[in-house]
């Protein structure tokens, strides 16, 4: 059982400053969704104009080096539960169909904590023990 960061905080590790200072420490031994890797790219060469095969070689180096973020896949389930989720919540519409997807593979693999800058975001739609980078220390720091 292991920690999931949302793409927010491994955007925040590769673009550095203060808050990637902070995201950093929380990627080790963190897992996160597949689709955060697309989540990161679109945030990455978007907003912040990263060329995208910079960036692609940026998302391949991190999921190829042991000690930091394992990207898992999605299953079938795990969409239907994000589904089943938003149609009984009534508060998931729109993009917040992808926290719901990071949320219930978390559950689903028995995440320690959800780790995330946008705390409120998770904290309406999971029980999971949500974690900011900004506020709370990082495990072993």
């Amino acid at each position: 059982m292991k920690p999931f960061v949302d793409s927010n905080v491994i955007v925040h590790a590769m673009v550095g400053g203060d808050l990637g200072e902070i995201a950093g420490l929380w990627l080790p031994g963190c897992r996160a969704t597949l689709h955060s890797k697309a989540e990161a790219f679109s945030v990455l060469t978007g907003a912040y104009k990263v060329p995208a095969p910079v960036v692609v070689k940026m998302l391949e180096a991190l999921a190829h080096d042991p000690d930091m973020v394992e990207f898992v896949p999605q299953t079938d389930d795990d969409y239907q539960a994000a589904l089943d989720r938003a149609g009984s919540s009534g508060g998931i519409k729109g993009g917040r169909i992808y926290d719901a997807l990071h949320v219930c593979t978390a559950e689903r693999l028995k995440a320690t904590a959800f780790v995330t800058f946008n705390a409120k975001h998770f904290s309406e739609i999971t029980d999971l023990r949500i974690l900011d980078p900004a506020k709370d220390k990082a495990p072993g720091k």
